[in-house]
């Protein structure tokens, strides 16, 4: 019976925002004020015999009708070619292109147009599941109920991207326009676009026609970035890697080659190099060193239910470590735990840190698997590391025993804790005050810039 009403629902909801779509892109401003006149005249002249204001409700539903059928005839089709960026960044504003053909020998007048996407109304899957997330707890028990508000922020969250109508100055026939548009991103990912909707005011100016352009795109939204602080310095120095920068991602004992010289007696055979000797006559022998670099570890907890701005803030917090990271002879390895563990490296020979901004942009929380597995991955790979930096989104024995595990090493570590103000207190309580280089952040402060102390 609850999966029923709640599909009942979902299919109310899903209706009312098609229709509310289509008024707001149909209507112009002032047929939007005929129809809202047409509706109080309708409601004030409902009694005939006391009032003479269904008059005026005649008089402007049949002017919204002739528009309706006038309209019909106002038909514009152009041809449009876009050019997107191929990354942006989350809430930053970004420009691209968009070329516009008028390809009919008509001179076209005030046409607008308006981006299309990808149907963005959540599914009754994700309607459901969304049930559980924490930010339906902050709502009053009827939105819960109904659930209209949770499927609007769905389809807002789904859609990704904020872009306002466009109206095009007078179009020559056969002309061309060249448009440069502004957006803004508005959460993570890929974010797809479809089309055009091209349409045009019928004469009396109330009512838009349109016709669809097909034009796919795509544009890769990655996680803002915010710059650090001046005193923020990275801890941990060289460390010696068996096989050095070559090998920094591989199992073996092979040293970094240095040099060639000549056989000396007591030279282990394994050391020669036949193909000078094949070519020289002389036995050579192959010289190698060891190397030492700096590698750090950024390590991000996806593995708790939290509410989505505290995880959005951790992904943030990640991303511009990632990018400030400091020297270009240093490595970054990058680790997460999803359906599978991750690791990624940057760093000298390995890429830059756009490589670990374009894992972050599809990254999200799994907080059905158990941090054990975080925690594992983390271990077994320390004692490579100079230091570690670990990202946190919760705070329970877990978290704090591999804390514990960490500076038992001896590892240099730097720890941020994303917390919500409206969290429940932690059965365990961080030691932000005991620990060096434990920082507690409040989410939704990232946009006034990274501080901690």
């Amino acid at each position: 019976m609850k999966h029923l009403i709640s599909r009942i629902l979902w299919r109310g909801a899903w209706r009312v925002t098609a229709w509310s779509h289509w008024f707001s892109q149909s209507l112009t401003p002032m047929g939007k004020r005929v129809a809202a006149g047409a509706f109080l005249a309708a409601i004030f002249g409902i009694n005939t015999e006391l009032s003479m204001v269904y008059q005026v409700f005649s008089l402007l539903l049949s002017l919204f009708f002739l528009s309706v059928i006038a309209a019909f005839f106002t038909r514009v089709t152009l041809e449009g070619y876009r050019t997107l960026p191929a990354q942006v960044m989350v809430n930053k504003p970004f420009e691209y292109e968009l070329r516009l053909r008028n390809p009919s020998g008509v001179l076209h007048k005030d046409v607008v147009i308006f981006e299309t996407f990808p149907d963005p109304r959540p599914s009754l899957e994700q309607f459901m599941q969304a049930r559980q997330e924490p930010e339906e707890r902050r709502r009053n028990a009827y939105d819960r109920w109904v659930g209209y508000y949770r499927f609007v922020r769905l389809t807002e969250k789904n859609r990704g991207i904020r872009v306002a109508m466009i109206s095009l100055e007078p179009l020559d026939p056969h002309g061309e326009t060249r448009l440069r548009l502004r957006a803004t991103a508005t959460r993570r990912g890929g974010i797809h676009f479809s089309g055009l909707l091209v349409g045009r005011a019928d004469p009396f100016g109330l009512f838009r026609r349109f016709t669809r352009c097909h034009l796919p795109g795509m544009v890769l939204a990655v996680p803002e970035v915010h710059p650090l602080p001046q005193r923020f310095r990275i801890p941990g120095g060289r460390k010696h890697l068996p096989g050095g920068i070559t090998m920094a991602v591989h199992v073996g004992e092979q040293d970094e080659f240095f040099a060639l010289r000549d056989y000396r007696t007591g030279d282990s055979p394994r050391a020669m190099y036949w193909p000078g000797l094949a070519k020289t006559g002389k036995p050579v022998v192959v010289e190698r060193q060891e190397e030492f670099f700096t590698r750090h570890a950024l390590v991000l907890d996806t593995l708790n239910h939290v509410p989505e701005a505290v995880f959005e803030d951790a992904v943030s917090l990640a991303a511009s470590l990632a990018v400030g990271h400091d020297p270009l002879d240093a490595l970054l390895d990058f680790m997460f735990v999803g359906l599978k563990s991750w690791q990624f490296t940057s760093g000298r020979g390995f890429g830059g840190s756009q490589r670990i901004l374009e894992i972050l942009a599809h990254t999200q929380p799994h907080g059905d698997q158990p941090f054990s597995r975080l925690a594992n991955l983390v271990l077994s790979q320390a004692k490579r590391f100079s230091s570690i930096i670990l990202v946190l989104i919760h705070w329970d024995r877990d978290r704090e025993s591999l804390i514990h595990s960490l500076r038992a090493m001896g590892l240099p570590m730097r720890v941020f804790l994303i917390q919500d103000d409206q969290a429940s207190p932690a059965a365990v309580a961080p030691p932000h005050k005991t620990w060096p280089g434990f920082h507690v952040l409040r989410s939704g402060t990232m946009g006034h810039g990274l501080q901690w102390s």
